[in-house]
């Protein structure tokens, strides 16, 4: 697939805005254009699963050099005026993460936009979803399991790779079938909050040896009142270095943002906005992220530092 048509192929799609951002602004870096671009960004408002998670770049080795990425904090708009010119004037382009919304997804659209898969398991129509560039041209599946409290499935692509697919009524029963470079525990979320059934997956993609080149999971949660809920993802790919020195976000922009390092170790940056919340943490090879609504700084924390959370194959890795 060439640049051009997968810049196509994105656009068409529904994803979140900041990751077709990255992703169109990779494709334009691959093409070596030289006009400078302001790119913009906005925290995920809600991961369509049934979108197609891309990113462009070269295949790099993953696991070497797994560094924290997060988006640097400045003051305003003005600040991020003069940062950007600079950014600009350096690398040829930034990125400005801004809130999308203060209003947050009802539960029901939540559960509607993750749980298709699990309700239409033996359809075609739903094989898609990658978070490798070069594995996008779904031609067809296999249904292994179709009872039973996991879902499991081989979607096959074009060139001869394979993504293995999971959906699960409960979450934690996804837990060990991944590649192992990014890990969570979710048992304490269970006993906390309760889980959606149907609406939690698990993709592993592998090429045709047979070595994998990435995955993603996700898991939705709400409170036990059902005031509040929150989707917790992770996405990693060894087909991709990501530098995130050129992302900024205005303090400004939110009503609370902040970073906020877990039990683990790992830093998230925390924003909220009226009644939405995200949270984010992003290496060069992996993002775990949280979106939420009606849910209070204290009730995130909390949320974090019981994920059980591994980057790079160690709980306590510096990322």
């Amino acid at each position: 697939m060439n640049n051009q048509r997968l810049k196509q192929e994105i656009q068409s799609i529904q994803m979140p805005e900041d990751m077709k951002a990255r992703i169109l602004a990779s494709c334009r870096e691959a093409q070596e254009e030289p006009v400078p671009v302001k790119k913009g960004r906005s925290p995920w408002k809600v991961v369509l699963v049934a979108a197609v998670l891309v990113a462009c770049a070269v295949p790099v080795l993953a696991g070497q050099g797994d560094t924290l990425q997060n988006p640097t904090i400045v003051a305003d708009g003005q600040a991020v005026e003069e940062e950007g010119t600079r950014l600009l004037e350096e690398q040829g382009h930034y990125s400005v993460v801004a809130p999308s919304t203060r209003t947050p997804h009802s539960l029901e659209e939540m559960t509607e936009s993750r749980a298709f898969k699990w309700e239409n398991w033996t359809s075609e129509e739903n094989i898609g979803g990658t978070v490798v560039t070069s594995m996008i041209d779904w031609v067809g599946m296999e249904v292994l399991e179709d009872e039973g409290p996991v879902k499991v499935r081989e979607v096959y692509e074009k060139k001869g790779g394979m993504k293995t697919e999971y959906a699960a009524e409960n979450p934690v029963d996804l837990q060990g079938m991944g590649t192992g470079y990014v890990t969570w525990d979710l048992t304490w979320m269970n006993g906390h909050y309760d889980y959606i059934p149907g609406a939690n997956l698990l993709y592993v993609m592998e090429n045709r040896r047979g070595e994998p080149l990435g995955e993603y999971s996700g898991a939705l949660y709400a409170t036990k009142d059902r005031a509040g809920w929150f989707a917790l993802d992770y996405s990693y790919t060894n087909t991709q270095a990501y530098d995130g020195s050129g992302d900024l976000v205005a303090e400004s922009s939110y009503d609370l943002i902040y970073p906020y390092t877990t039990a683990q170790g790992h830093t998230f940056l925390l924003m909220f906005h009226g009644d939405c919340v995200w949270a984010e943490c992003q290496t060069t090879y992996a993002r775990v992220s949280l979106y939420g609504g009606y849910l209070e700084p204290e009730q995130v924390e909390e949320l974090l530092d019981n994920l059980g959370l591994t980057i790079g194959g160690a709980a306590n890795k510096k990322n």
